[in-house]
């Protein structure tokens, strides 16, 4: 078991222009007094609602409300983004009194970039309409939609020319759009609006994960993307890509382990939308790759004579590229572009091993365990780490569940999925309050619950057999210095009797030294802890000291 709290770079595209992040991660119930969602007209603003962390938007002829959410003032470009989907009772939107749900406004009760739900065209459920400024939508989506479906919609507003404009699922900006009606010009724009109509129109919009930012990619983040649950095999780097509520698989084979010089790429997808699209071959003279561990974290691929490159740092929406300057579809890779940005690991398969800990001084040592059982990790006055056993023995044990306990705060991270960016809002709304932090990207959660002392957790799967995978974590701790608190099967070996005192750690392997390690929960108290201590300062307690680091993970 490896303990290992790695942290990959964070994307920080657009960080700069996004102005409103807002997932809806709220209890059920009226949005208008969650975060600073407010109402600015309607019969009764509590009747437009929070359900299952979206906003709920029912056009059914009874009562309207109309809730905003304010920004800085913006005088230039801007852009709004949303997951949407629609429900209705007819079997298609029919009709012509079609109901707009999100828009821009100004301080008052001037409406900029609203965008409907209207009828189809081609025997479709509905499609999207928008409109600049006035009530009734004035250019429509091309193409008919399907009830039911999640839609990212992206809206830019233009008060210079007063034009709005629309995708839907765009991966550029250069992608097809419909645009409105202009206007007369220079309006001004300082909130996004929800709208619910009290008029028939009869249908339900969910709108989730909304973006307000200044530039297009500050409100169309690149792709999820995760370790794959479909190995590729041996020595080929598979990944997952989410997009559009789709999870798409690819495999990036370069005939073994890769290694500088030149190379050979044959990528491939066993993706129905994509099997066809994402199968082929192309040789470069130049290749460099970079390995975190046995993690391929990105790889730099050239062609001297045809000036091909491509840096793949990050699962990001490329066009992919057969080589031959075709552009097969809007995805994920591109072979004709030169793409750099932050760290995302490939995974391989086979890419972790048995229980296994690494003590602050690098001590290697076996901790089996009981399978089921619960055992204290790393123990201090401010936080405990607990953690859960799979029961795949007689010797393997791997880490299932790990619960962080930091002064009134506790939290279980398992081997299941999550959104990077929901996931980090969530953490940290909890954490904040209790003076700690969280960094979240694809599988990989840091923790840093007082300063310099951070845990790092990397969910992984190991291959048992050909066909048979187990999804574990890892988990890595970092401390400023060592601290006679520190306890668990893990934190004993960061005690400064270790560190300063001269005496060298040993481990007896028995299952009696396992047990005094054991709890009788996840949620167990360990060690020192208090729910009142407060952080150790690091200037003065960990003064001369280097930062230490342990960690579980595979026998080496």
């Amino acid at each position: 078991m490896l303990l290992v709290f790695s942290l990959c770079a964070l994307i920080a595209t657009g960080l700069a222009e996004l102005l409103i992040s807002e997932d809806f991660d709220y209890p059920d119930g009226p949005l208008v007094g969650n975060g600073d969602w407010q109402s600015h007209s309607g019969a009764d603003p509590n009747d437009l609602l929070v359900s299952s962390g979206a906003a709920l938007i029912n056009q059914n002829g009874t009562v309207a409300a109309d809730v905003n959410l304010a920004f800085a003032q913006q005088s230039g470009v801007i852009y709004y983004a949303a997951d949407v989907s629609v429900s209705a009772s007819a079997s298609a939107i029919s009709g012509s009194d079609f109901e707009f749900f999100i828009h821009f406004k100004n301080a008052g009760t001037i409406f900029r970039a609203r965008v409907d739900v209207v009828s189809p065209a081609m025997g479709g459920d509905f499609r999207f309409g928008l409109s600049t400024s006035g009530g009734t939508a004035e250019a429509f989506t091309a193409v008919d939609l399907e009830f039911g479906t999640v839609y990212r919609i992206v809206v830019k507003y233009d008060p210079v020319n007063d034009q709005a404009q629309l995708w839907v699922d765009p991966t550029a900006e250069s992608d097809p759009s419909v645009s409105g009606l202009t206007g007369s010009g220079t309006t001004t724009m300082e909130a996004i609006a929800l709208r619910q109509s009290s008029a028939s129109s009869d249908e339900a919009v969910t709108v989730d994960n909304l973006a307000v930012g200044t530039t297009f990619a500050s409100v169309t983040p690149p792709l999820e993307c995760t370790e794959s649950t479909t190995p590729c095999g041996d020595d080929v780097y598979s990944i997952e890509a989410i997009s559009g509520g789709k999870t798409h698989h690819f495999c990036f084979d370069f005939g073994g382990v890769p290694s500088n010089g030149a190379c050979s790429l044959t990528l491939s997808s066993t993706s129905d939308d994509f099997a066809d699209d994402a199968a082929f071959s192309i040789d470069y003279s130049s290749c460099v790759f970079m390995f975190d561990g046995d993690n391929l974290s990105s790889f730099t691929l050239a062609d001297v004579g045809s000036g091909v490159v491509v840096d793949f740092a990050q699962c990001s929406t490329l066009s992919l590229d057969d080589g031959t300057g075709t552009r097969k579809r809007a995805v994920l890779f591109s072979a004709a572009a030169t793409v750099t940005s932050a760290t995302f690991a490939v995974l391989a398969s086979g890419a972790t091993g048995d229980p296994h800990l690494v003590g602050a001084h690098g001590e290697h040592y076996e901790f089996f365990g009981q399978p089921g059982a619960v055992y204290t990790l790393f123990s201090t006055p401010q936080f405990v780490l607990n953690m859960q056993l799979w029961d795949k023995g007689p010797n393997d044990r791997y880490i299932e569940r790990i619960h962080v306990l930091f002064r009134n705060v506790s939290q279980v991270f398992s081997t299941a999925a999550f959104h990077p960016k929901k996931f980090e809002q969530k953490l940290n709304r909890k954490f904040v309050p209790a003076g700690g932090r969280a960094r979240v990207t694809p599988l990989q959660v840091e923790l840093e619950l007082c300063d310099g002392h951070v845990m790092r957790l990397n969910q992984r799967w190991v291959k048992l057999a050909p066909k048979r995978l187990l999804n574990i974590l890892d988990v890595a701790v970092t401390v400023p210095g060592c601290h006679d608190s520190f306890g668990g099967a893990l934190g004993q070996t960061y005690q400064c009797r270790y560190a300063t005192g001269g005496e060298r750690f040993v481990w007896s392997q028995s299952r009696k030294l396992e047990e005094t390690f054991r709890v009788k929960s996840l949620s167990a108290k360990a060690g020192a802890f208090a729910r009142d201590a407060p952080c150790h300062d690091v200037a003065s307690v960990f003064a001369g000291q280097s930062p230490m680091s342990g960690r579980s993970g595979k026998r080496e």
